[in-house]
């Protein structure tokens, strides 16, 4: 918390990027604290054991101080006491909730727990030949009140580690259910990220998810019985658990008849909807993560075998229709890191429709999430980009911003705060016209990024292991031992196979 008499030594704790490289920390700003930083007043910091004050601050050097470590390294997150209890269900009964998981989608009480799952919206996606793509609104109400169904499931046939955590998520039942996609579903609707058309969007996407999943609840919660701890929540008052129910001039759905349903026969599970940021899920489904939009058009990828290209398959499909699919847009785009924004002959409409995290505004990557969490129970797990010249004053600003908006929680990135960055758009190898002819590497039955590969590559040595999901197609070096385990490699079916450790290449 920000009023810890510690909180100095506890933003600190990943300076210079030198220590917990691979957790997360985030720092909760009380109540109190945006009073005291607006009209400059000593701001006091509580014994949390004694409840005594161990010393004042000044209140705008610790919001310099956070701002300057994001700024830094990236780190730590911020976390808004009040908006997260401001519709807990139980704050009443419960008291107010003080943590999150790691990734701040989740705020739990002690000994919580949450089982997820997202839904991978551009799969929703219906062509019927030349027309302009469609969003299949029935099929997504189906598959919602199905997914409703499963994760409360889970929740009954889940093995917990400990007794406590059984009994806390039996009590309340809280399930997470979000979205996937949103990037590659918005260039599908040739709907530019983070305009007034894709807020509009976005918001009737989140409020139809929560309003299904919140019917089936109801449906549950007759079928099966509420949540045992139905009574101690504000549901039995009528009140929703997300902001997005205050606001009636907003509503595509009748709230009113639903919390009347929920006054009389209860409600299965105290939460129904949070947006985790599925890094790795949506890498297995082929799509744009959590409610990001896309990161890079175009990234380079080195492996053992030699280097490749990746390309969104929305944007490659769309290139193509229009006769600019080549080589040379492809290294252009990487030396761009992965934008369109600057090639000349990309014409603008296709410029507008196809941005990249990096060509959004910080504000507007804040919109995005503010308009999503007007329909989340829980919150979001999603990072706003700032570009490498931005400056500790904007980040602040976003803060402020995102505090006024409605927001739970902040994370930032500054591009290249961090020495080594999960995601790199376009080439950090060479520059584009060094790079020679690439041959198309795709598997016809994905529906995934499109790979291509540099076929005159260097095999590169500092590279040890390989996955086999991370090429496809023929490779044109003769690879004899398995790069990740060193076994002899054998030729089944028309792909290269390590026999020992699994590992494979196939062609198409």
């Amino acid at each position: 918390n920000c009023n810890h008499p510690d909180i100095e030594k506890f933003i600190k704790a990943k300076e210079g990027n030198r220590a917990l490289r691979n957790f997360n920390i985030s720092v909760m700003i009380m109540p109190d604290f945006f009073p005291a930083y607006k009209e400059d007043k000593p701001y006091p910091l509580i014994n949390p054991r004694t409840q005594k004050i161990v010393r004042e601050i000044n209140p705008k050097k610790l919001f310099d101080l956070i701002a300057y470590q994001v700024w830094e390294s990236a780190e730590p997150g911020v976390l808004f006491f009040d908006r997260i209890n401001e519709y807990n269900p139980f704050l009443k009964s419960l008291g107010p909730i003080e943590a999150t998981n790691p990734c701040s989608e989740l705020p739990l009480y002690p000994y919580e727990s949450c089982n997820l799952g997202s839904i991978n919206v551009w799969a929703y996606i219906k062509k019927n030949g030349d027309k302009k793509p469609h969003f299949d609104w029935q099929k997504l109400e189906q598959d919602i009140k199905i997914i409703t169904r499963f994760l409360d499931n889970v929740i009954d046939v889940n093995k917990y580690p400990l007794k406590e955590i059984e009994e806390m998520t039996l009590s309340t039942r809280k399930i997470g259910l979000g979205v996937m996609g949103v990037g590659d579903l918005l260039y599908e609707l040739e709907i530019p990220y983070g305009s007034k058309q894709s807020l509009a969007f976005m918001e009737k996407l989140m409020e139809f998810i929560n309003y299904y999943s919140k019917e089936t609840s109801v449906e549950l919660s007759k079928e099966r019985g509420r949540m045992p701890y139905f009574d101690k929540s504000f549901y039995k008052e009528g009140k929703l658990p997300f902001s997005g129910s205050k606001d009636r001039k907003s509503w595509h759905f009748d709230w009113s008849a639903l919390i009347k349903k929920i006054k009389k026969y209860g409600i299965r599970n105290a939460g129904t909807t949070t947006i985790a940021p599925t890094g790795s899920i949506s890498m297995l489904a082929g799509t744009s993560s959590g409610i990001e939009p896309v990161y890079s058009l175009v990234f380079e990828k080195s492996v053992t075998v030699g280097s490749f290209y990746y390309v969104d398959p929305v944007f490659e499909e769309a290139m193509r229709k229009a006769g600019l699919m080549d080589d040379d847009l492809i290294t252009d785009t990487a030396r761009f890191n992965g934008s369109i924004r600057h090639i000349s002959y990309i014409p603008e409409k296709y410029k507008r429709i196809f941005v990249t995290a990096m060509d959004i505004t910080p504000a507007d990557h804040i919109k995005v999430v503010a308009t999503f969490q007007k329909w989340v129970d829980s919150s979001i797990s999603k990072t706003i980009n700032f570009p490498a010249e931005a400056t500790i004053d904007d980040i602040k600003k976003a803060y402020l911003l995102a505090y006024e908006l409605g927001c739970k929680g902040v994370t930032i990135y500054r591009d290249k705060s961090l020495t080594q960055q999960v995601l790199i758009g376009g080439s950090v190898k060479k520059k584009a016209k060094e790079t020679p002819h690439l041959a198309v590497l795709k598997d016809e039955k994905a529906k995934g990024l499109a790979v291509y590969h540099e076929a005159s590559a260097e095999i590169n040595e500092e590279n040890s292991s390989l996955s086999s999901t991370e090429i496809s197609g023929k490779i044109k070096k003769d690879i004899k031992n398995c790069p990740s385990c060193q076994a002899p490699l054998a030729k089944q079916e028309g792909c290269v196979k390590c026999l020992n450790c699994g590992w494979g290449l196939c062609s198409s």
